[in-house]
């Protein structure tokens, strides 16, 4: 089990406060964790990565940003990348993996009413 600290497209100092009472339970449970909270930091506007300026959910150019942090995260720490990807699998081919997965991504459309 991994616990990923996803944010959403809202100013920094929104979201770092969400988590801050989850953090002495996550150290004290003692599972790795995959701190995503700095994903939009130095964005400029932060409504073009959002699905609507009322929604602030990610849309896709936001979950790419995610997948591209979280991707380059777990690259950085060989215990994380052995855990997620396998102590078999070579950097050449999770490289792959990752250019596979971001490259076939497709824009989820809401159905017409």
């Amino acid at each position: 089990m991994v616990i990923l600290l996803i944010p959403e497209p809202v100013p920094s100092d929104v979201v770092g406060p969400q988590f801050t009472s989850a953090r002495p339970i996550i150290e004290k449970v003692g599972v790795p964790v995959i701190d995503l909270l700095d994903t939009y930091a130095g964005s400029k506007n932060l409504l073009e990565l959002r699905v609507s300026q009322d929604d602030v959910h990610a849309n896709a150019r936001g979950h790419e940003m995610v997948f591209e942090n979280l991707y380059r995260k777990i690259e950085q720490d060989s215990k994380l990348s052995d855990f997620v990807f396998g102590t078999n699998q070579s950097k050449a081919a999770r490289s792959g993996a990752s250019q596979s997965l971001a490259s076939s991504a497709a824009p989820i459309r809401p159905a017409s009413p």
